[in-house]
């Protein structure tokens, strides 16, 4: 392939993802399908990161005004998988942030990420991920605040 094909198929990849973007947007607008609000999220990593196991339960408690369903794969499994590892990497990061060895915050990644990926249905994959991440919060392994 030479450099001006290249150059052409990476723009028309660009192209299409930039439609796809508009798509997506314009679907979920017209059917009030919008995403979980961004400060719900920072609320569950801010409790992980300050090693807060009370905060995190109750940001997991809040009654989520988006869907949470952001459409990561084509089929429903899949998506709630892909769903799951993000879930899953944001926890791991916001425990190496407030202390966790990072080591120890991606083993106990990997070894959700493995679990969900066993799982055959979509109902059992959040209370995986909340376990995750109230893993990713033992108050023996962070250093004390104060």
């Amino acid at each position: 392939m030479t450099w001006k094909n290249n150059k052409t198929r990476i723009e028309q990849t660009r192209q299409e993802i930039q439609r796809k973007i508009a798509q997506i947007n314009m679907e979920r607008r017209e059917l009030s399908l919008p995403h979980n609000p961004y400060a719900q999220e920072e609320r569950e990593c801010l409790s992980i990161e300050n090693g807060d196991k009370e905060g995190l339960q109750r940001a997991l408690a809040e009654k989520r005004t988006g869907t949470m369903t952001g459409k990561l794969a084509d089929t429903p499994l899949r998506s709630a998988k892909n769903i799951g590892i993000v879930i899953l990497t944001l926890a791991s990061r916001a425990a190496i942030r407030g202390g966790l060895d990072p080591e120890t915050a991606f083993t106990i990644e990997d070894a959700y990420v493995q679990q969900i990926e066993k799982l055959s249905t979509r109902l059992n994959i959040p209370p995986s991920i909340r376990r995750c991440q109230t893993q990713s919060v033992p108050p023996s392994l962070r250093p004390s605040r104060l």
